[in-house]
C-alpha cells in the first residue's frame, strides 16, 4: 500500500468522526463541511438530500441538552478518488423533560475527493438497537 493510498484511507476514515464531534459539538458549519452539498443521506428520521437531512437532524439533536457519539469498528476501501467507510456508533442523547436514550448506529458512507480533499457524498444510517435511559446519569461538563 502507498503512502497516498494509507493517508487516503486515515483522511477518509476521520470524516465519521469530525462528524460525530461537530455533532455533539452543535458546530454545524463543520457538520456541513463533512458532506458535499447535495449529498443523499438516508438516516434513521429521514431520507432525502443533505440540506433537508441536516435541517431536520439539527431539530432533532437539538432537543436534547447533551449528545456524545462514541465510535468503534471501521471498514474502508479506497478507490482512486472514490471510496466507502462503514462505522459503527453508539449515541447518547441526555436531555431534561425528554425521553433520554442511547442508540446502536451504522453509518455507510460512500465518499469522494474534492478539491484535495474527501466529503460524503451518500449516508446510509441503519438503526441497529435502542435503549431509552432511566436513573439519573450526570452530567459532568455541567457540574464544573
Amino acid at each position: 500500500m502507498s503512502l497516498q493510498e494509507l493517508q487516503d484511507r486515515l483522511d477518509i476514515e476521520d470524516l465519521p468522526k469530525r462528524y460525530a464531534m461537530a455533532l455533539d459539538a452543535r458546530d454545524w458549519v463543520a457538520v456541513d463541511g463533512c458532506f458535499m452539498a447535495d449529498a443523499d443521506v438516508q438516516g434513521t428520521t429521514l431520507q432525502g438530500k443533505y440540506p433537508d437531512y441536516v435541517a431536520n437532524l439539527r431539530r432533532v439533536v437539538e432537543q436534547f441538552h447533551t449528545t456524545m457519539h462514541f465510535l468503534g469498528t471501521q471498514l474502508t476501501v479506497v478507490d482512486g478518488d472514490v471510496g466507502r467507510v462503514t462505522t459503527y456508533c453508539i449515541a447518547f442523547h441526555l436531555g431534561v423533560g425528554i425521553e433520554e436514550l442511547v442508540v446502536g448506529v451504522q453509518y455507510h458512507d460512500e465518499v469522494m475527493r474534492v478539491d484535495g480533499g474527501w466529503k460524503i457524498s451518500k449516508r446510509r444510517v441503519d438503526g441497529v438497537w435502542s435503549r431509552a435511559l432511566s436513573g439519573e446519569i450526570k452530567d459532568l461538563v455541567a457540574l464544573r
